[in-house]
């Protein structure tokens, strides 16, 4: 039997006389998780910048990384190897966004590798040259919008560079955030939770004839990514609106918007694990703006400060009780000859039964303000926000531990709604029964939403027309 034969390890290649070389150090993608890291190798001086993609030996085969830095060590050390060639000279990325690319990986555990392809998944596309377009900073600031939302947030909005706002009950989240955008024009990055907001915002947007920004989702192909990410580059001073995936544009943005924060859409439960509405990932932006609908113990015990929402431009009602809303709806339609359009605003993002406390008749409720229920048959309740499991139950009113289901909710109002206001229209819109448009007609109409769900509302003609 012959003897086996080992395979010789690789021999570094020998420096070109007369050429100069540098230390690089590559983000590499590697076959085993535990073999993650930076490793150093020999390049020609000035031919890999930072952001290039290049291929790289690396045990007996070859692969491919991001360079991710410029070493200082010796470029004469015969241990280096050379990068086999470069595969993306174009940077994908710059020195900002590779520090947030960095704090992500050592906030949540991930490698930089993985955070880095989970935010360049396309630098293999090609696709045509950007057009050029006019920067987003470049608009003048709109007074109109300005007062608009100096009335709903008071003056001190602008001037804070952590804040939470909170939504007045029956403003629509979009006008607000488009309002925020054309008061105080700055490149902003805003995050919204679903496709479906993504949409709601893109034509709100449109509506007001703003079309210098870059929409990112998980839905785009990948020739479209590579657009999107190329025009991010070559204009700093832009607009980005998306979901999760648009944190991870190569853009730095001076303000970021998040919509409804603590949405569990905001969540990456796929590695590399992030949550963008985490205000760490966002430590180098000069403001961060939580737009939310709920008045929570969460948002409320912070650092930032929170600013609710005055309800000075339409009218509203805060109160629960059943005859107290009916009244005011009942007032609102006398006024109305020609067809009165109500919204009535919703906590509750789902209408399914309640749970309340058997011995003192409180909801039950979660430490963070939210309402707790029972998914299926013999499950543990459960809170509807943070998801939260309570094996043992105990109310905090008066200590009790067994909890009753009740009927409540959107489905209980509209009902009650729809036998008190004779000849109104009722709808109901949330999360299970979407309505995104309904066309206007000249009946009264009582609209039940859920905040977030909240539907356009469109004329025969096309043209919108909002609440009374």
């Amino acid at each position: 039997m012959a003897k086996l034969k080992l395979k010789n390890p690789a021999v570094p290649a020998p420096l070109v006389p007369g050429a100069q070389w540098e230390v690089i150090k590559v983000a590499v993608s590697v076959p085993v998780p535990h073999l993650e890291g930076l490793y150093s190798y020999r390049v020609e001086r000035d031919t890999a910048p930072l952001g290039s993609v290049v291929k790289v030996p690396f045990g007996q085969g070859d692969t491919f990384g991001f360079v991710v830095e410029r070493s200082l060590d010796d470029p004469s050390d015969p241990s280096l190897r050379r990068i086999q060639g470069i595969l993306q000279r174009e940077p994908l990325f710059n020195a900002e966004n590779l520090a947030r690319y960095r704090r992500i990986a050592d906030l949540y555990g991930s490698s930089l590798f993985s955070v880095l392809s989970a935010a360049n998944p396309t630098w293999k596309s090609g696709g045509d040259q950007p057009k050029e377009r006019a920067s987003f900073e470049t608009l003048d600031p709109s007074k109109l919008d300005r007062n608009f939302i100096e009335r709903l947030f008071g003056p001190s909005w602008s001037a804070s560079e952590r804040m939470n706002l909170i939504l007045p009950i029956g403003s629509l989240w979009d006008r607000v955030t488009v309002s925020i955008l054309l008061a105080e024009p700055r490149s902003t990055l805003v995050l919204v939770p679903t496709e479906r907001q993504l949409r709601i915002l893109d034509d709100s947007l449109r509506h007001r004839g703003v079309d210098g920004y870059v929409m990112i989702s998980s839905s785009l192909k990948k020739s479209e990514r590579a657009q999107a990410h190329r025009r991010l580059r070559a204009m700093p001073g832009a607009l980005v609106i998306g979901t999760r995936s648009a944190s991870l544009a190569p853009f730095s943005p001076q303000r970021v918007i998040i919509i409804d924060p603590g949405d569990e859409n905001h969540r990456e439960r796929r590695s590399p694990y992030l949550r963008v509405d985490d205000s760490s990932m966002w430590s180098d932006v000069e403001q961060v703006l939580r737009l939310s609908y709920l008045r929570t113990f969460q948002s409320m015990t912070k650092d930032e400060s929170s600013l609710i929402g005055k309800s000075g431009c339409k009218a509203s009602f805060e109160s629960t009780a059943l005859d107290r809303v009916i009244g005011d709806i009942s007032r609102k339609t006398r006024t109305k000859t020609h067809g009165a359009w109500v919204l009535v605003s919703l906590n509750d993002k789902s209408f399914a039964s309640g749970l309340i406390c058997s011995s003192c008749r409180n909801r039950g409720m979660c430490d963070c303000a939210f309402s707790l229920h029972i998914p299926r048959r013999g499950a543990s309740p459960l809170c509807e926000k943070c998801l939260l499991d309570f094996a043992v139950y105990l109310c905090r009113h008066c200590g009790g531990s067994m909890l009753t289901a009740v009927r409540g909710g959107g489905e209980a109002l509209g009902l009650s709604i729809g036998k008190s206001i004779k000849g109104a229209r009722v709808i109901i819109s949330n999360a299970n029964a979407l309505k995104d448009e309904v066309i206007a007609s000249e009946r009264h109409t009582v609209v039940l939403a859920a905040q977030g769900s909240e539907h356009r509302i469109r004329r025969e003609d096309g043209s919108g027309q909002g609440f009374g």
